[in-house]
Order: C-alpha cells, then structure tokens, then sequence
C-alpha cells in the first residue's frame, strides 16, 4: 500500500530546493560547518599573509605576488649574511694556501686540520640555523595542514566527490605525517654525518670517510625522490578511479532527482546543480586561501636557505681554486648539504600545494 502522506512529505521537502532563498540557506550552513575562522586563526601570526578571508582570499597571482614582494625586502639582509661567512671561508683558505706557500717546511697536516677545522667552525653556525630552519618550515607546514585538510575535505565532500575527497585527505595526512617523520629523524641527522665526513676527510687528508658521506647524501636524495614519486603516483592513481566514482555517483543522483518527481523533477535536479555550484566555489576559495598560506609559510626560509645555498656555491667555486684538495672538497660538501636541506623545504612545500591543487581540482559533473 503506497503511504501518500510520506510520499507528499518527500515532495514537499524537494520542492524546497526550488526557493532561492533556501538554496541560500544550505549554502550559508555549508559555510558555517567548514569553520572558516577557525582555519584563518591557525594563519593569522603570519606577517606575509596577506590580509583576506577564506571565504574571500582575492586573486592567487596576486597574493603570491605580494608575498614575494614583502620576502625580496629580506634579500638584502639574508645576502650580507651569507656573504660574511663566505669571506671568512675564502679568507680561511687564503691564509691556509699563503702558509703553504711561504712556509712549505711547515707540517703540511697541521695546516690542513686547522683549516679544516677553522672552515667548519665558520659554518657550523649558519648550518645549524639554517637547518633548525627547514624543520621548523616543514613543522608549520605540518600544523596548518592539520587546520586546512579537514576543512578542504568537507568542501570538497559537499561538491559531491565524496571518493576524491577521501583519497587525497588520507594521502595527504599519512605522507605528510610520514615526511615530517623521516625529514627530523632521518634525513636531519644524514646531513650531519655527510658534513662530518667531509670534514674529517679535509682535515686527515684522505678519503676515508668519503664513501660513508656519499652514502649519507645518496640516502637523503634518494628518499626524496622517491618520496615525491609515490606521493605523486597515489595521488594519480586513486584520483582517476575515486574521480570516475564520484562522476557516475553524482550523474546517477541527478537522473534519480530528475525522474524521481513528474514535471518538476528536472527543475529540482537543476536546483541541486546550483547548490552543488555554490559548494564548489566556497571550495575553490578555501584552496586559494590554502595555497597562499603554503606560500607565506614557506617562502621566507626558502628564500633564506637559497641565498646561502648560491653564497656556498660561489665560495666552492672561488676556494676550490685557490685549493683544489681537501679544503675545495669540504666546500663542496657543505654546498651538497645546504642543496639538500633546500629540497627539503621546497618538497615539504609542494607536497602540500599539490594535494589543495588535486582537491579543487575535483570536478562537479
């Protein structure tokens, strides 16, 4: 027996949707569940922020453009710093090539230790901090994911990609908890041991510890790679399946909408489009807001480590040609280093910038 007051009821509450103004309502209840200021809150002690809403964030060539503006006023300072400890590498090698030269009965070795010794001194302090710089970038990152994830998945959900939106959440959580895992417990400490092989080989005047560096830097590379690699191909891979779901979910549920209910069906059908449209675009605003946060978080200690890292690598060109033996070498691995901890950062970055890219990219149908 057919219940008709049910029946009614269902029908009622479908015509609903033909109310703009309650379409309005379950797209300002959409926006009140994501919590937007919750997600500008975790954001908000960012100087290069720039000063939008999630709901709001403007244009992304723009904001990205202000970001690197108001980083380049830093240049000047990161630069003087970066070429200090250049001067006093290439005035450490000076002096250690002038007491060769003018001293060539001295103990060869001795000299070789002190400027050894003397040239890991001079950048042991820059490399500590450039180091406690990358993990603290790669923990920020870490943290406003934490804030940016849940509210971008439920955006997303609430376009209809249900598959999608799951596949690149957990991708992102699990690879981002795992790279901040192995970035401060693992590759971290790599890149100490390589710079403290290099130095022990430019001071001993060998080559024993060379294979335990390279070792050190094929390990940390490696990693990298091969993180980003499967990252990547997860996120191809369940994205083509979950996104072919959510298509025949949402084309599916639209042709029930339209067949559903006589004569009115495809104007309710159409209604749910509109809030489905809504939906998307409060979800593209989160994206946009989410990848100017990335950039303001990242972009100072990337511009800051990349102003040593090309400081270093002149200082390995300049020195290595005033010594071409262990003090040349030990330049070089020091560069390698400040090299890796940049890809670092950048990884930890783009890893996150990729998954908000996958999650607006996730197409209502």
């Amino acid at each position: 027996r057919v219940d008709y007051r049910r029946l009614l009821g269902i029908v009622l509450a479908l015509l609903m949707l033909l109310s703009p103004s309650a379409r309005a309502e379950a797209v300002d209840a959409l926006q009140e569940a994501l919590d937007l200021p919750a997600l500008e809150e975790a954001i908000r002690d960012n100087d290069l922020m720039p000063e939008v809403s999630a709901l709001a964030p403007g244009d992304l060539g723009e904001g990205i453009e202000n970001i690197f503006r108001q980083s380049a006023s830093n240049l000047g300072s990161y630069w003087s710093g970066a070429a200090r400890t250049a001067g006093i590498v290439i005035a450490i090698t000076l002096l250690c090539m002038l007491v060769k030269l003018l001293a060539p009965d001295s103990p060869q070795t001795a000299v070789q230790i002190a400027g050894a010794l003397a040239i890991t001194a001079a950048c042991a302090g820059s490399l500590q901090q450039l180091v406690g710089l990358g993990v603290k970038t790669i923990q920020d990152l870490q943290e406003f994911s934490n804030a940016l994830l849940p509210t971008l998945a439920a955006a997303v959900v609430a376009t209809g990609a249900g598959a999608s939106s799951s596949a690149i959440y957990v991708a992102t959580v699990f690879f981002g908890s795992l790279m901040t895992l192995i970035f401060t417990s693992v590759f971290v400490p790599l890149i100490y041991a390589y710079v403290v092989s290099g130095a022990a080989d430019a001071a001993l005047g060998g080559d024993l510890l060379t294979r335990i560096g390279g070792l050190c830097k094929w390990v940390v590379t490696s990693g990298l790679k091969l993180l980003l690699t499967v990252y990547l191909g997860w996120l191809t891979i369940t994205g083509i399946i979950s996104g072919s779901a959510d298509a025949a979910t949402i084309k599916a549920a639209k042709l029930a909408l339209s067949t559903a209910v006589p004569v009115v069906g495809s104007i309710i059908s159409d209604a749910s489009e509109t809030v489905l449209v809504s939906a998307g675009l409060l979800k593209n605003s989160v994206g946009v807001f989410g990848m100017l946060a990335v950039f303001s978080i990242a972009a100072l200690p990337f511009l800051r480590i990349g102003v040593h890292y090309l400081a270093f690598k002149l200082t390995s060109a300049i020195a290595g040609s005033l010594d071409s033996g262990g003090l040349g070498k030990l330049l070089d691995v020091l560069t390698s280093a400040m090299g890796m901890l940049l890809a670092m950062t950048g990884i930890g970055a783009l890893m996150l910038l990729i998954s908000i890219v996958c999650s607006m990219k996730a197409v209502i149908v």
